[in-house]
């Protein structure tokens, strides 16, 4: 299980919102390079590089900034996943030719359903679809509307039909308010379910407090996957990557003791 450091972009700047609301905006960081230096000092090795402004229009506003982190030679094997106004596929293909790993899309793959078949079939092990969910609804266009009709376990199954191989799931409610974890939640437990189904790798994000969120995770995704090897399904990791940020920024949450957590250490 990874701990993936996130870096949300607003003006060239490392800025954390609540809940999604842009006008709860709190400035971390002038620079993001630098910032990406302090989580890949602390051992991080994935960068959730998301920007706001492009997911407000529309149309990605920081692609200088992924290649800024690829030239950074002390950044060396930072894998990189970048998402915030792909909206077709020239854009994805874009971010990825500038050096990121992965994109992540979100409104688009839910509102036009011929460019999430194009983005599959082009480029399937390069992308992720954002699941935001408020509600046990998927929530689309910064949040204020429903992806479609249904709970999130059928949009996520539809997801997993049309070939899509990763999920990020982000607890809306709870984003950027450092509430801490619940691995009842009846949303999280119906994404599992058909990621298993599908055979989706998912990372969660939203709400993580400190170290103990982590081992919860970590606990969770354990028991879940020998319930699945004794229902005879596939022996695999499916909550492989937990997205952490405000919690990092505030300093509830040490990365180093994330790591830790996240491996099965208890530091």
């Amino acid at each position: 299980m990874q701990i993936i450091p996130a870096i949300d972009l607003i003006r060239g700047k490392c800025v954390r919102l609540t809940r999604g609301d842009y006008a709860q905006e709190k400035i971390y960081a002038d620079n993001p390079v630098e910032q990406a230096r302090l989580f890949y000092a602390k051992g991080a090795r994935k960068l959730h590089l998301i920007d706001l402004e492009g997911a407000k229009l529309g149309k990605s506003a920081h692609l200088q900034v992924i290649k800024d982190l690829r030239q950074a030679k002390d950044l060396d094997g930072m894998s990189i996943e970048f998402g915030g106004g792909i909206r077709n596929c020239a854009a994805a293909r874009t971010a990825l030719q500038m050096g990121a790993d992965l994109v992540i899309v979100g409104t688009a793959a839910y509102r036009d359903p011929a460019f999430l078949d194009e983005l599959i079939k082009d480029m399937a092990e390069n992308v992720a679809i954002a699941v935001d969910v408020r509600n046990q609804k998927v929530m689309v266009e910064g949040w204020l509307a429903e992806a479609g009709k249904g709970e999130t376990g059928s949009i996520v199954d539809n997801l997993g039909k049309r070939g899509v191989k990763c999920i990020v799931f982000t607890d809306a409610g709870k984003d950027g308010t450092l509430a801490g974890v619940d691995v009842t939640d009846k949303s999280l437990a119906g994404v599992m379910a058909r990621c298993e189904e599908h055979r989706i790798m998912l990372q969660y994000a939203g709400g993580v407090r400190d170290a103990d969120d982590v081992r919860k995770l970590r606990v969770y995704e354990a028991a879940e996957r020998t319930n699945r090897v004794a229902r005879g399904q596939a022996d695999m990791e499916i909550l492989s990557g937990i997205v952490v940020g405000k919690a990092l920024y505030e300093g509830t949450l040490d990365l180093v003791s994330a790591l830790s957590a996240a491996a099965g250490g208890e530091a």
